[in-house]
């Protein structure tokens, strides 16, 4: 995994290219290097919540309240084997170039979580329930970026 030390850079594309037998030239195949893999990153970890939500069977026992909490919870930990890398991350995610596909990657994880969560709210709260976990959600991203206290 020289990957994760190498962060979100194209070092770490080339080396992701040769871990798995492709040519290094293959970057040249993504205009957009840094943003394409923080981007796929956040694609496949929502892909990977969305199997969790639809293979765990205790998910469905829990209040909406702890469902939110743990879907959560384990989003994030997606991230915690990237978490010196991270400020990288959101600093790409943070570019003017980006940040409508990073705000979009986020709606759509929040909107996930919600929709696990049984919520079938389709007035003004809708918008409100999507909003306070979105930012709940980047709070805690930010403070793990902070944590030292192991585990």
């Amino acid at each position: 995994m020289e990957q994760i030390r190498l962060g979100w850079t194209d070092a770490a594309m080339v080396a992701g290219a040769k871990e798995v037998g492709l040519s290094p030239s293959i970057v040249g195949s993504f205009p957009r290097k840094e943003a394409a893999l923080v981007e796929f990153f956040m694609d496949d970890s929502l892909q990977k919540l969305i199997d969790i939500i639809d293979t765990k069977k205790d998910l469905k026992n829990l209040i909406p309240s702890h469902r939110v909490s743990k879907l959560v919870r384990i989003r994030l930990e997606m991230q915690a084997p990237y978490i010196s890398k991270w400020p990288q991350a959101l600093s790409i995610q943070a570019q003017p170039s980006n940040i409508s596909t990073s705000f979009k990657q986020r709606a759509m994880l929040v909107d996930e979580i919600w929709h696990a969560a049984g919520d079938e709210a389709t007035d003004t709260d809708w918008y409100v329930k999507r909003t306070v976990l979105g930012g709940i959600y980047s709070t805690t991203e930010l403070y793990m970026l902070t944590d030292t206290f192991p585990g």
